[in-house]
């Protein structure tokens, strides 16, 4: 009879799984989905190496930080990486490291997590501010009745507002295609063309 293999697996499960159900397991690149019919509710990873297991569980703990989620790394022996995956999926092996928050610690978490949305935010208000101003130094008689007012209660608001005026001021060529790209690199929560919602901005050249 052949040796069967250590692996070390990490079993993520949503806040939605239901083990009661007849759930399945879908092949999915170098991983094994949980299939709820069509609904993803959770992933199995098979690792050879304890090492790269453990890097990939802490960013796994990361997205399993609501009430009910859970993430767990095993030892499992096995044939082959499916027969982990399947041990993993039923709970089998040795538990080497459990995270599943109570109630209390999943809203911390969420407050942290709203915290941290909030601080990219800003930081990406200030970065959309100052390049409208560098555009509006370029071209100081475009009017500025246009650019959107701050708005500390809802600072979410403000970066929508302000992401439709940048288009608008790159479409009436104050702001160059190649500048706009590198711009758009240095955001954290991301960049959104709308047309229809974009500031109609008039351009005004210099003398």
């Amino acid at each position: 009879m052949a040796f069967t293999t250590g692996y070390f697996v990490i079993t993520t499960k949503g806040s939605d799984f239901d083990s009661k159900k007849p759930l399945k397991l879908k092949p999915y690149k170098d991983c094994w989905i949980i299939m709820d019919g069509f609904i993803d509710v959770g992933d199995i990873f098979v690792f050879e190496r304890e090492d790269a297991c453990r890097r990939l569980y802490e960013f796994k703990k990361t997205r399993s930080r609501r009430y009910g989620s859970e993430t767990s790394i095993r030892f499992i022996r096995s044939l082959t990486r499916k027969g982990a995956a399947k041990s993993g999926f039923v709970g089998e092996g040795e538990v080497l490291e459990y995270f599943r928050p109570t109630y209390e610690e999943a809203q911390e978490y969420a407050k942290q997590d709203r915290q941290e949305e909030l601080d990219r935010v800003r930081e990406d208000i200030a970065k959309f501010r100052f390049l409208l101003e560098q555009a509006h130094a370029r071209f100081p008689k475009i009017d500025r009745k246009q650019i959107p007012a701050s708005n500390s209660e809802n600072p979410q608001t403000e970066l929508i507002y302000l992401n439709r005026y940048v288009c608008g001021l790159a479409r009436c060529g104050a702001i160059a295609y190649q500048e706009l790209e590198e711009f758009k690199k240095s955001l954290t929560t991301g960049f959104s063309y709308n047309s229809d919602l974009d500031e109609e901005i008039e351009m005004v050249p210099n003398d």
